[in-house]
This record gives C-alpha cells, structure tokens and sequence, in this order.
C-alpha cells in the first residue's frame, strides 16, 4: 500500500493506495506549530481505521507548497511509520519534460496533477487546479508541460474583497439561484462565484484559440461547482494530484531498482 499525501495552503489531502485503487482520503490542517509526533500520530489514527494498512504500507509520497510541512511529514514518516518518504523536488523525476522558463520555481503539485492528467487521460490536455488558486496547466501533445496560468480562487476572492472593504462582510462560498443578487450576501456570492465560472471559461477559451479545442480535466475543491456551471468541462477528477503522486512513486520507484 502506499501513502499519499498533497499539503496546500489550507488543506492537507492524504489518500491511500493499494495498487491503482484508491481505498480512502482524509483532510487534515497544514499548521506548522505541530511537531513532526503529532503528524506520526495522526496518520497512525488514519491509517488505524483502515484494516491492514500499518502492516501493508510498503511507501509514502508527499507534494507540498509550504516548505516546513516537508521537514515533519518526513520526520513523522521516519519516526512513526518507519518509511523514509518520496518528497517531490528538483532530484525527483517527475515524468515529463518542464518546458517553462523557470523550472524550478514550478509547484511539484502542478506538476503532479499534470502529470496525472497525461498517464491516464492522454495529451493534449488543459488541467484546471482550482482551490485556493485557480490554476491552468498546459500539456501538449507531445507529453511536455508548457506552463498555465495563475488566478485566485473564490476563497482568495472573498479573502481580498472582505479585507479591502470594510462594510462587506465575510459569507458562505454557495452559489445563489440567479446572478442578481437582492441582498448584500448574494450579491457577493454572485459576483464572486459567477465571476470565477466566468473567469475560468474565459482562460480556457484563450488557451483553445491558441492552441485549439484540448480536453480539460478539472480537480480541487471548486471543480464540481464548475463542471455544474459550464460546458467547458470534459470530466471531473477530484483527487488527480493524489494519483499523479502515485504514478510518480511507482515511475521513481522502477528507476532506483534500475
């Protein structure tokens, strides 16, 4: 069985394998103020629910924005699950060719989802990442990432509308029955979330004139929201970073045995 786990700015995904299979993912908070123990303790208490899994797990990989996270999931890896962890980086091999101007300075959970999308739905393909950023990679036909774009998402949205005016108060992220909105709190759900359907269709749609009519593959927690709000969607996949961690491990995997 192998572990997977994806640390972004408000969620930390982790999902268990065996094999392809997907058995189960969890939710977890990235605070950096916990110690490695508490992380090593909290997986064993996820992992405790699953039959077989301490006794099973053979790998763990991580992909993460916040750098501290690394340093205590490896520390709660090494100490409580007795794994030494895949952590994606510049020394991993991450599948495809990274045709950006600056590589290095690409997420490793861009390039996962990327990655993901191109082993199990095939090229070309856009990937729309949309969580706390709204983020568009490009994979073209021939297996590179070629790079994307980067936008806010609807919390970052809110975030910054709440902060810069001072009489708009903070609201649920659901979205209302008609763009008008008949009191202060919808007219922000409409204006934000419409505004972001409108938004992310007017990217894909700028990537479709210039490079023509690609799949897209959506993931992250607006995806669905999105998928039910336009036609631009091809399918849904909610926990495409989590495979493209395990098709990495099993890619890296194969190469060390070589």
């Amino acid at each position: 069985m192998l572990l997977t786990i994806d640390v972004g700015n408000l969620n930390v995904k982790v999902g268990l394998f065996d094999d392809s299979r997907l058995l189960e993912t969890w939710r977890l908070a990235p605070d950096p103020r916990r110690t490695g123990d508490e992380y090593g303790l909290l997986l064993l208490g996820l992992l405790s629910r699953q039959p077989g899994s301490l006794s099973g797990l053979s790998g763990v990989a991580i992909s993460s924005v916040v750098p501290r996270m690394d340093l205590l999931l490896e520390e709660a890896c090494r100490r409580h699950l007795g794994l030494s962890p895949l952590i994606l980086g510049p020394d991993v091999d991450m599948g495809m060719p990274n045709l950006t101007d600056y590589p290095e300075q690409v997420g490793t959970d861009r390039l996962a989802g990327a990655y993901a999308g191109l082993r199990l739905y095939g090229a070309p393909l856009l990937t729309l990442h949309l969580g706390t950023a709204t983020v568009i990679n490009v994979i073209s036909d021939d297996g590179a990432f070629r790079g994307g774009a980067i936008a806010p998402g609807p919390d970052a949205m809110l975030q910054g509308l709440v902060e810069k005016a001072t009489k708009l108060p903070p609201i649920p992220l659901k979205l209302p029955a008609s763009a008008l909105g008949r009191n202060t709190q919808a007219a922000m759900q409409a204006g934000i979330l419409f505004g972001f359907v409108s938004m992310v269709e007017g990217l894909v749609r700028r990537f479709w004139s210039e490079f023509g009519r690609w799949q897209v593959v959506a993931t992250g927690g607006y995806s669905e929201l999105l998928a039910g709000s336009t036609d631009i969607v091809d399918r849904v996949d909610p926990d495409l970073t989590l495979q493209g961690l395990r098709l990495l491990y099993d890619l890296n995997a194969a190469r060390r045995k070589k």
